[in-house]
């Protein structure tokens, strides 16, 4: 019975490897006795020394298992690997496991070690049903690969479908993400340690390639099946790079929005995202659902000025037509979550923010129903809000204090700010800015409050700001920047002082001065385009905040 049972599940796997991947010598094992369905890539001579490349020898040893249906193949420790090429093993259910690593492997120790600034790991294209077990990734950082696992679907009907991650580490250095899936689909992760201090992302699901990966996939082909089901739970996820995400999904926007329907569930994770990231989960023009559940973003946990500004960003021009957030820990350094793209069939509840003001953000947003606990949570829509409730729940009257009117906001910002419980207020953390009307000077990011130095009924308390920006005049200063680089240099006019937040062509909207570094200015994001010309101050916006009864 388990004869047949290899045999059908191997037998398309026969001659797709060998032939296009494998090299012809060397593809039987050193010695006849193999231990039942499993097959050591040591028997492949492979070397497992750190420093000899055993791309070769793996491929053999996987050629070898589709050939012998075997089960599983066996990976040791300290295997150098390039590009492993794994295109063509579909529907197989093979397990690739590893043995022989630690739980805390340094940057020269794990299963396989990823070497070569064109590298892309290990290919798992248009392959199906594969497991990765106990496997350890680690890019190095001197040499560091563009990916460690790397997933398309390849031309004409082959997916890359079904896979199933248990207990997958990747450590050090890729340049564009540890894990970077081109259109694949139901994928599934259990369990799991993902860093990466490079590139745009440590986990990233698309169906643009727009970081440019090498595939045999037409493009054209990714609107037809875009991504569908992903699930992740239990993983720490890292990701320490600029303009970066920890997790990020990305839609083509031209695909038809009843090609398919997405779930994307992410459950149970702990995830960081530092060294000036963009924000810790991002979704770029999806179109399906997604739930985060019982999550802890710890990003601005150490109040780390480096810490990624949002927790969730919502971008693109698609709508979203689902998102649930319940029972989630939040560590924002600016806001929980900014919903720049419309949002519909929205539920949030039972999620703890740690900071002060609490910050929810979004453009447009529709049938959504908002419960907390807390009072003082800053919940905006800058656009048309539509069958919107935002509750904050007294403990000793359980009242639903806060509703948003279902009329259009004419594209002013409405400020939702619930109560708290006996009346109490909780002041902006750090420096108390009290004015009798807005500042004309100064620095705001996004969430500072300016309280009302004489608040009467009728009123409000203050003024939150709903859009970072500089108040003041810098002069005739003009600048110029490279594509790809964070420093402005100015060319004329005198130097705009740290904190600024200018604008120039290419930096819509805008971007904020971190540092002066040898006569540039280091802003916090990368220019898309080279330009020169005027620089201008950023204008904030503002809202009132906390209407006093009469």
């Amino acid at each position: 019975m388990g004869l047949m049972r290899r045999r059908f599940l191997f037998g398309s796997l026969v001659g797709a490897v060998g032939a296009s991947a494998v090299p012809a010598v060397a593809d039987t094992p050193k010695t006849d006795a193999l231990s039942g369905d499993a097959v050591s890539v040591y028997r492949f001579g492979a070397a497992g020394d750190g420093v000899t490349d055993d791309t070769q020898a793996v491929q053999r040893c996987l050629a070898y298992a589709a050939r012998a249906r075997c089960r599983r193949v066996i990976i040791g420790a300290n295997h150098v690997i390039t590009d492993l090429d794994l295109t063509g093993l579909y529907y197989g259910g093979l397990i690739i496991e590893g043995a022989n690593t630690t739980h805390q492997p340094g940057p020269n120790h794990a299963n396989f070690i990823v070497r070569g600034s064109t590298s892309q790991g290990l290919d798992i294209s248009g392959t199906s049903g594969l497991v990765l077990r106990n496997l350890t990734f680690a890019g190095l950082p001197s040499d560091a690969p563009r990916c460690a696992i790397f997933a398309s679907r390849v031309a004409g009907s082959n997916e890359s479908y079904g896979h199933s991650f248990e207990n997958v580490r990747c450590y050090g250095s890729y340049t564009r993400a540890a894990v970077y899936n081109y259109a694949g689909e139901v994928w599934s992760f259990r369990q799991g340690d993902f860093r990466n201090d490079k590139g745009a992302a440590t986990l990233y699901f698309t169906t643009c390639n727009s970081l440019g990966l090498v595939s045999k996939f037409r493009e054209t082909d990714a609107r037809v099946r875009p991504l569908t089901v992903t699930s992740i739970s239990n993983l720490t996820v890292y990701h320490s790079a600029r303009d970066g995400s920890a997790i990020w999904f990305e839609q083509d926007p031209g695909t038809p929005p009843d090609a398919t329907v997405q779930q994307i569930a992410i459950e149970h994770c702990y995830v960081v995202a530092r060294g000036h990231a963009r924000a810790t989960f991002r979704f770029s023009d999806i179109v399906g659902n997604v739930r985060i559940v019982a999550c802890t973003d710890e990003s601005f946990a150490r109040a780390d000025a480096d810490a990624a500004g949002t927790c969730i960003l919502v971008d693109g021009t698609r709508t979203l037509r689902g998102m649930a957030l319940e029972d989630n820990v939040f560590f924002p350094r600016v806001a929980v979550i900014e919903a720049r793209a419309p949002v519909r069939d929205y539920r949030a509840a039972q999620n703890y923010v740690w900071n002060k003001p609490r910050f929810w953000r979004f453009a447009q947003l529709s049938n959504a129903t908002h419960a907390t606990l807390f009072g003082n949570e800053f919940f905006i829509v800058t656009g048309r809000a539509e069958r919107v409730v935002v509750s904050c729940a007294d403990r000793e009257t359980d009242a639903n204090n806060v509703h948003v009117p279902s009329a259009p906001l004419a594209g002013d910002a409405a400020l939702i700010s619930p109560p708290l419980p006996h009346r109490r207020l909780e002041p902006h953390a750090g420096r108390r800015l009290v004015a009798h009307t807005l500042p004309g000077s100064g620095n705001f990011a996004i969430g500072q409050l300016v309280w009302r130095a004489n608040p009467a009924p009728g009123t409000s308390i203050g003024w939150v700001c709903i859009e970072s920006g500089t108040l003041g005049e810098i002069g005739d200063v003009h600048g110029a920047i490279s594509a790809g680089s964070d420093l402005l240099n100015i060319t004329k006019g005198p130097m705009p002082r740290v904190g600024c937040y200018v604008r120039m062509p290419s930096l819509l909207p805008g971007a904020q001065i971190i540092a002066i570094e040898n006569g540039a200015c280091r802003l916090d994001r990368v220019s898309v385009r080279a330009c020169s010309g005027r620089v201008e101050l950023v204008s904030p916006r503002f809202a009132e905040w906390g209407a006093i009864g009469v």
